[in-house]
C-alpha cells in the first residue's frame, strides 16, 4: 500500500492499525509515493492500493487498468506568520491580493505546479524562498517571517501559536482518491482496506464528503 506524506499521516497509520487488528492475518507493507510514483507502482503490481491526490479542476491520469475510488475533498489554506499584515475579507484571503510574496513551496509535482500554475495565471509577482516536502519545516520557515506556505488539512498537526491558517477564496481543493488494479476489485484484502480508509475519512469533522470522479 501506499500514499502521498499527508495520506500516510492521515490516513493510511490509522488504517494500518485497525487493519492489524482486525485482521491479524495480512501483512501490510505502507511506502510513502507521490501520486505521480504511485500510479505506475499501482499498474505495475508493485502496490495493490494507493492513497493518491490531484485537484478537482486539474486531474493526473488514472486510465489503463486502475479503478479508482473518491474518498474525498481535502481544502488547503494559506499559512502565515501571526502577526501578518495581509488583507483579510469576510474571514477569507484571496489569492489575488498576494502580489510580491515569498513562498515556501513543496518540490515539483502535482502541489507545487498548482501553486506556480496558480501565481502566473493571475500575473502575481513571486519567489519561492525555500523548497521543502514537509509540513513542520513549512510551518517552522512561516512562524519565522520567512514566506507564506500551503498546507492541506488532512494530516494537519495543530498548528503552534506564532502561525494562523487562513482560508482562502476559492480555496485550491485536493481530491483524494484511493486506487487499485481492476483485477483487484473482488479482493477481500483491498475490499477491507477501502472499508477502513472510508472510516477514518469519516472521523475528520473539516472534510468535505466524497468527491465526483471524472475520468
Amino acid at each position: 500500500m501506499s500514499g502521498f506524506p499527508t495520506g500516510v499521516y492521515g490516513l493510511l497509520a490509522p488504517l494500518a492499525g485497525r487493519l492489524q487488528q482486525r485482521h491479524p492475518q495480512l501483512e501490510l507493507t505502507v511506502r510513502e509515493l507521490s501520486p505521480e510514483e504511485s500510479v505506475p507502482a499501482v499498474r505495475r503490481g508493485e502496490v495493490d492500493l494507493a492513497v493518491v491526490h490531484d485537484w478537482t479542476d486539474r486531474h493526473i491520469p488514472l486510465r489503463n487498468g486502475v479503478q479508482v475510488w473518491p474518498i474525498g475533498l481535502d481544502p488547503v489554506d494559506l499559512v502565515a506568520p501571526h502577526d501578518h499584515h495581509l488583507p483579510v475579507r469576510a474571514g477569507e484571503v484571496d489569492l489575488e491580493d498576494l502580489d510580491a510574496q515569498v513562498w515556501v513551496d513543496d518540490s515539483p509535482g502535482v502541489f507545487s505546479d498548482w501553486l506556480l500554475s496558480a501565481l502566473e495565471s493571475r500575473n502575481l509577482r513571486y519567489r519561492v524562498g525555500a523548497t521543502v516536502d514537509t509540513a513542520v519545516s513549512k510551518v517552522s520557515l512561516t512562524a519565522q517571517g520567512f514566506g507564506l506556505c500551503l498546507l492541506p488539512r488532512l494530516g494537519r498537526e495543530r498548528l503552534p501559536s506564532d502561525v494562523v491558517a487562513l482560508p482562502l477564496v476559492e480555496a485550491p481543493t485536493r481530491r483524494v482518491l484511493a486506487v487499485h488494479r481492476d483485477s483487484s476489485r473482488d479482493r477481500p484484502a483491498v475490499q477491507a482496506a477501502l472499508g477502513i480508509i472510508r472510516e477514518v475519512w469519516a472521523e475528520y469533522a473539516d472534510l468535505p464528503d466524497s468527491p465526483q470522479v471524472s475520468l
